[in-house]
């Protein structure tokens, strides 16, 4: 029940009830773990937890139950009887407040998520004209994409056509999952991290430059070389 919700912590159950509200036929949805799952961006596991948790707040009850894994699990929404005479259940008009907001920015959520990902799939298409369903799936399922900027998206898949010509999408998901690990969100975060690291990669080779003329060895680690030049440089 919603008075049951914690909105700081429940943030997922909010998720997954308002999703159900917005695909409900006749008051039932059809569900499976693996849509709550891409839905909420959350492993299959949690997925199940989440719609047992609905269920044991008397939010959805089961109806039937999937017997293969072609088929969707109904479930029956009967959240509006839970405030009747014979549950004795008082809802304070703060905690209605509450819950509206949390829903609002919810459903704002979720609508951005989805819009990205319709962008994102739009964006892959237009550089992987051949990709299947499978292939693109595979990148747009990829936890944290939604902090990719889509230019930067694009570059680096247009980046993967061109460097890897037997497979490219397997390529591309390696390059945002980089770039996420890394949290390299826009074209200007990536030419930055790029100029780093080559300036690290310069700053590397000359170090080695600098062993060879003075024929480094194992031992010789910890002596200064700038100091040792200076005084050559003296006389």
């Amino acid at each position: 029940m919603y008075k049951k919700f914690d909105f700081k912590k429940d943030k997922e159950l909010i998720l997954l009830n308002y999703y159900i509200l917005a695909n409900l036929a006749d008051n039932k949805i059809d569900l499976t773990t693996v849509e709550v799952a891409e839905v909420l961006e959350i492993n299959k596991t949690k997925a199940h937890r989440l719609l047992t948790k609905l269920q044991e707040l008397g939010i959805i009850k089961l109806l039937r139950k999937s017997d293969s894994k072609n088929k969707k699990t109904t479930f029956l929404y009967i959240l509006n009887e839970m405030v009747t005479e014979t549950d004795n259940v008082t809802v304070e008009l703060s905690n209605i407040k509450q819950y509206t907001r949390a829903n609002e920015t919810v459903s704002e959520t979720v609508n951005e998520k989805d819009s990205n990902k319709k962008t994102y799939k739009t964006i892959y298409k237009e550089v992987f004209k051949d990709a299947n369903e499978v292939q693109i799936n595979a990148t747009l399922n990829l936890a944290g994409l939604e902090m990719i900027d889509v230019e930067l998206f694009k570059a680096m898949l247009e980046e993967a056509a061109l460097k890897a010509n037997k497979n490219p999408h397997s390529y591309a998901r390696t390059v945002i999952s980089n770039s996420i690990r890394d949290n390299i969100r826009t074209l200007k975060d990536r030419a930055k991290f790029q100029e780093k690291r080559s300036l690290q990669a310069k700053k590397e080779k000359d170090t080695e430059e600098r062993c060879k003329n003075w024929n480094y060895t194992e031992d010789a680690e910890g002596i200064d070389f700038d100091y040792l030049a200076s005084l050559t440089r003296r006389y």
